[in-house]
């Protein structure tokens, strides 16, 4: 995270959120796209991403696989 010049999409969407509050407790759905338009299944937060969201009160991060299942992750 500390090398990246670009804000990654979960706390793009953190902080285009209007009201706060309405993360507790909420669950993130993240779908990584490839260049070609194929989803990919490694889209789970970087370490820094995953304490945002868990400081944010979001409880669930539902990541899309490239067979189209979604896999649940509860944030402990």
């Amino acid at each position: 995270f500390e090398s990246c010049s670009v804000i990654h999409a979960e706390v793009c969407a953190i902080l285009n959120c209007e009201r706060r509050d309405e993360l507790l407790g909420s669950e993130l759905y993240l779908l990584g796209i490839d260049s070609d338009g194929s989803i990919y299944s490694n889209a789970f937060p970087c370490d820094m991403c995953y304490k945002i969201i868990k400081y944010q009160g979001i409880k669930t991060i539902n990541v899309f696989q490239a067979d189209k299942s979604v896999i649940r992750n509860e944030v402990v």
